[in-house]
């Protein structure tokens, strides 16, 4: 906000079933979510491009530029900078922009994949404590039915 001295600057985040503003500086404030199907996203799931807001009917507004946070083909969400008053961005501003959010999205998509990782560890050494435990209990219940059929046999 301070170096593109943008009004406001929003990031979103895509869920499961809508993009969630997940920090926003600046004024008017914008939606805590959007639904997946808002035409500024499906324009920048289609195009990969810097979108333009005035051109495009949205909860977002029709003021400023949505970024896509973009890897792999996948929309992880978007930067969101509203217009400087009385001014637009000039095409290697928005250039520039494009790069920042890119750069997001690999920043978020690490992070995702960090998580990922982390869970995926837990899950699995919580397996093996299960297992584990498991294997205790079938050994005392061996050992309990040996001691029983030992005692019948005697």
């Amino acid at each position: 906000m301070r170096h593109a001295a943008a009004p406001r600057v929003a990031f979103y985040e895509y869920t499961f079933d809508a993009y969630v503003c997940i920090r926003q500086q600046g004024e008017p404030a914008l939606p805590a979510r959007i639904a997946t199907d808002d035409l500024a996203f499906v324009n920048l799931r289609a195009r990969a491009a810097v979108l333009d807001l005035s051109d495009t009917p949205s909860e977002l507004g029709r003021d400023g530029y949505a970024f896509p946070l973009m890897v792999r083909g996948n929309l992880l969400g978007a930067l969101v900078v509203g217009e400087r008053p009385g001014e637009h961005y000039a095409a290697d501003e928005r250039e520039l922009l494009f790069h920042v959010a890119h750069e997001i999205g690999m920043a978020l998509f690490a992070l995702r994949a960090q998580e990922s990782e982390a869970r995926a560890q837990t899950i699995q050494e919580q397996l093996l404590a299960s297992e584990s435990q498991a294997r205790a209990r079938e050994s005392a219940l061996l050992d309990a039915l040996r001691a029983v059929g030992s005692a019948g046999s005697g």
